[in-house]
């Protein structure tokens, strides 16, 4: 077969080339490579491929951090210096909001992390088949590690004495959560996933070997097809402390991996609010309350709404921890809270929905409703397809703003600030 010439990377962490007018996909590639393939399936329109034989290199190749880059899925990029990486970034969303939302996009302000690794405040662990460690990429195979590059050092202190007790558990099917707080605090959930293992042995290892390293112990295990919690020892939660903030994060809530760039946001967003003249605003899949808080005293009243109960319980505590007093908190999904919206009025809505975005309904409201919109997203096919929408329902896209959340893979966070057209 001929070789292959990467023309540019796409959304998901691969280049694109074409032999014979047939686009190939190719992991862990740059633009302007040079590489024999080795083709894995043919598909409709395109054929997924894996590097062979690295022909010409580009410049801004580096030598990755990780033993076990290309072999674990949770990384994409190691393999590129790090202002390239935004470059890539930049390109990807400037290109996916042309074709899904035919918007030209000229400027975009890029805040690239810092750290570049050992940021990630959460993990996930897979205990399979005798092995402790990550799925590989679009598999159920397990690559077993003993750290992690992109995670907190905490948590990879943890997973070394996992990796201790090992011999002990790896016969017993889990998934082990772990989160940490900046100041090294952590919680670790494991889940239990067939019922049929003896966890009485377990339960007191975990205890002996943990109590004295983290804040919490929590114990679930699988009963048909729901979860039970069966012991619980110390917190089941972390407290960051953000802007002079103290946020509770409950092991089962959502809250950011990057807590620096996470201050990032929070720059951006309070800028934008300092500079006009709001009165209220709504927080849509506000999580533990994080930007309802951050905001609260620079509005009369807030609406935050979270459909999570774990993350909503969270939320009520952070407010009461904080002082935080005019702040609603509505434990709804967004969609059966539209007629709230209708009512109140709110000026400002911030939303940072699901990979999938935000549905027409809930699009239409909003626009009804808001005379500026911070749309947060971790999608830019979402948040195109979206911004079209609302582009379409009066509103100018005034900035966008990349926010790299997490170096090292393709994935990108984006800010859009739309406002309000009045003829």
């Amino acid at each position: 077969m001929p070789n292959l010439l990467i023309e540019k990377m796409v959304y998901g962490g691969k280049g694109m080339g074409r032999l014979d007018n047939i686009i190939h996909f190719c992991p862990y590639v740059l633009p302007g490579e040079i590489l024999s393939i080795k083709p894995l399936s043919k598909k409709k329109n395109y054929i997924e491929a894996i590097p062979n034989k690295l022909i010409k290199a580009a410049e801004k190749r580096v030598k990755p951090t990780c033993p076990y880059f290309t072999k674990c899925g949770g990384c994409d990029y190691q393999h590129i210096d790090y202002q390239e990486q935004i470059n890539i970034k930049k390109n990807i969303l400037i290109e996916t909001f042309n074709r899904i939302g035919k918007i030209d996009l000229v400027n975009i302000e890029a805040f690239p992390s810092n750290p570049l690794y050992y940021y990630r405040n959460r993990i996930q662990l897979k205990v399979r088949n005798m092995k402790i460690g990550f799925y590989e990429k679009h598999s159920n195979k397990i690559i077993p590690i003993k750290s992690c590059a992109i995670t907190h050092n905490k948590i990879n202190e943890l997973i070394a004495y996992l990796d201790q007790i090992s011999p002990l558990i790896v016969k017993t099917p889990m998934d082990i959560h772990i989160l940490s707080s900046s100041d090294n605090n952590c919680v670790l959930k494991a889940l239990f996933l067939e019922p049929k293992y003896s966890v009485e042995k377990i339960v007191p290892l975990f205890v002996s070997t943990f109590r004295s390293i983290v804040s919490g112990l929590i114990f679930y295990e699988k009963s048909n097809s729901t979860f039970k919690e069966i012991f619980q020892y110390g917190n089941n939660y972390i407290i960051e402390t953000l802007n002079n903030i103290s946020f509770y994060i409950n092991i089962d809530s959502f809250f950011q991996t990057n807590i620096n760039q996470l201050k990032n946001i929070f720059s951006i967003i309070l800028k934008y609010i300092k500079t006009h003249n709001f009165q209220k605003a709504a927080d849509l899949y506000c999580g533990v309350g994080t930007f309802s808080i951050v905001i609260s005293k620079f509005l009369k009243n807030i609406i935050a709404i979270e459909s999570n109960t774990s993350a909503i319980n969270d939320a009520l505590k952070n407010a009461k921890v904080n002082n935080c007093n005019n702040i609603t908190f509505i434990n709804k999904s967004v969609d059966k809270s539209l007629s709230i919206l209708n009512k109140d009025n709110s000026e400002l809505i911030i939303v940072d929905p699901p990979r999938s975005g935000l549905n027409k309904i809930i699009i239409n409201c909003i626009s009804n409703v808001a005379k500026a919109i911070i749309y947060i997203a971790c999608d830019p096919s979402s948040q195109a397809r979206d911004v079209k929408l609302l582009i379409n329902n009066g509103f100018l896209l005034k900035k966008v703003i990349l926010i790299d959340m997490f170096p090292q893979t393709y994935h990108i966070e984006s800010i859009c600030i739309l406002e309000k057209k009045y003829e």
